[in-house]
């Protein structure tokens, strides 16, 4: 029995540590991502632009949708879109594993009860 504990603690180890790996680096690359494009939108001055919705009411009233429009159109398109990719993969590994790691979970649960037996 303590073989079979032995190995399935080693699997279970294995898989979670790949599994935290992976989206921890999906998750590196998210934030690199969204830093990247914050870093562009500083750069380009975007944030500046809307310091016009700022202004009196009248200022706002006619021009508030000519500058939407232009902060939207200076916004770094293909990072944003990168990221939204990112986050879909890691919702779709998450949704992908979920029976996996409720496997897993109870496989911990019974290596935890085994360990407490012999001792």
């Amino acid at each position: 029995m303590d073989r079979v504990v032995g190995f399935e603690k080693y699997r279970t180890r294995r898989w979670l540590w790949m599994f935290r790996v992976g989206v921890g680096l999906l998750i590196a690359v998210l934030l690199f991502l969204l830093w990247r494009g914050w870093r562009m939108i500083a750069e380009r001055g975007t944030l500046d632009l809307l310091e016009l919705l700022r202004e009196d009411r009248e200022i706002i009233a006619e021009y508030w949708r000519d500058t939407v429009s232009i902060a939207i159109a200076e916004l770094p398109q293909k990072t944003l879109l990168r990221a939204a990719a990112v986050v879909a993969v890691i919702i779709f590994v998450l949704f992908l594993t979920r029976r996996r790691r409720r496997i897993i979970q109870r496989k911990l649960l019974d290596i935890a009860k085994a360990g407490k037996k012999r001792y």
